[in-house]
């Protein structure tokens, strides 16, 4: 299956760094003069191993030395299980699988936290295609080498591009692993990606919290799939009774009251259902805006302002969220600014907006009992 051949190359090139031998090798000190201990003489021999992908496949292939280095180093330490390692890539390089597969379950029975053995173990297993016992594998890699933890979440993240991702997430989900939740805040870029990462999310709660569903919707609306947000949202429960999204106050970051970046000071919430607004004398700024979805009809936007007076000084605005041809046409807010929504769009941003243009002096205020409702 093409995603597991996927899977393989990315652990691979995971655990390569792992493999690749640092040098002493060539170096000019002969490994005799540390054969004096067994382990660091096991952890010397190991960097004999060479690991090269070809054809999408690893190649491994040891320097003159390595093997005898390694069977002393066993020898000496049977706890040695790098020197393991060593001779099970040996065989494997000639073709003998089945005893490096032997060689590295036995070196596992001694030490199941040696990261190389449990990386030739994940390989074997994803070769043969049993992916239970690679993810039994990335299981335990995962619990004993957790620097290598976030390099496995990049690795299904990178599956998540493949057609069918779906379905081998689920199964590994469904084991209940240890990464589970963390796999899910790794919300990736790519618009098909996240697309599949919300179909997956149809299809369990394992490992998911609000932070993650969250993180999720806000991946969605990043790639401006706007209709799955809101799908995701009305799955979630959140979209019964309230068929806009429009939230006056808290949210999610994606749905609810979104503040230009490095603008937090315009727009900062209070507490009780109230903001506060700032914008400075002689300018005119956007102070927030949030995502909602419109029907065709007419729709009326208000809030409450403290003083009275600064209401005539903001104006609210609806403009499409994808692709629109027209400017938003701003209307003020010392009344209910009204709306009237066609069918050319679905989706809009509701934006809030300051002016202090003719103010010598900066414009305040307070907004509470923000509401946008359909007029019928």
């Amino acid at each position: 299956m093409r995603v597991l051949r996927a899977l393989l190359v990315v652990l691979v090139l995971l655990c390569a760094p792992l493999f690749v031998a640092q040098g002493i090798a060539n170096s000019r000190q002969s490994p005799a003069l540390l054969g004096w201990n067994g382990f660091w003489q096991a952890n010397v021999a190991r960097q004999f191993v060479m690991v090269q992908m070809e054809a999408g496949q690893p190649v491994m292939a040891i320097r003159d030395g390595g093997i005898d280095l390694a069977k002393d180093a066993f020898a000496k330490e049977p706890f040695a299980t790098d020197a393991l390692f060593l001779i099970a890539s040996s065989l494997r390089a000639n073709g003998a699988e089945n005893e490096a597969a032997t060689l590295v379950t036995r070196g596992l029975s001694l030490d199941k936290r040696n990261r190389y053995l449990g990386a030739m173990d994940i390989q074997t297993a994803v070769t043969i295609g049993d992916f239970d016992l690679a993810l039994a594998g990335i299981e335990r890699l995962y619990r004993t080498s957790p620097s290598l933890s976030d390099g496995f979440l990049n690795a299904f993240k990178t599956i998540l591009a493949q057609d069918g991702a779906e379905d081998i997430m689920l199964r590994a989900l469904e084991r209940r692993p240890v990464w589970a939740n963390a796999f899910w805040t790794m919300v990736p870029p790519e618009p098909e990606s996240v697309r599949r990462l919300y179909n997956l999310r149809l299809l369990t709660d394992e490992g998911t919290s609000e932070d993650t569903d969250a993180r999720l919707l806000a991946g969605l609306a990043a790639t401006e799939q706007y209709a799955t947000v809101f799908a995701l949202w009305d799955y979630l429960n959140e979209g019964s009774g309230n068929p806009t999204g429009f939230v006056a106050t808290g949210g999610d970051g994606t749905l609810g009251w979104q503040v230009p970046e490095g603008e937090t000071g315009h727009f900062s919430e209070r507490g009780n259902g109230e903001f506060r607004l700032f914008v400075d004398a002689r300018e005119s700024r956007e102070l927030a805006r949030q995502l909602v979805r419109l029907q065709p009809g007419r729709y009326a936007f208000s809030a409450d302002f403290s003083p009275k007076t600064a209401a005539e000084n903001f104006t609210a605005s609806v403009q499409c969220a994808v692709n629109s041809p027209n400017e938003p046409i701003e209307q003020s807010l010392s009344t209910a600014a009204e709306f009237v929504i066609s069918d050319q769009c679905a989706f809009y941003w509701l934006v809030l907006t300051g002016n202090a243009w003719e103010r010598r002096t900066p414009l305040e205020a307070t907004v509470s009992n923000m509401q946008l409702v359909g007029r019928d």
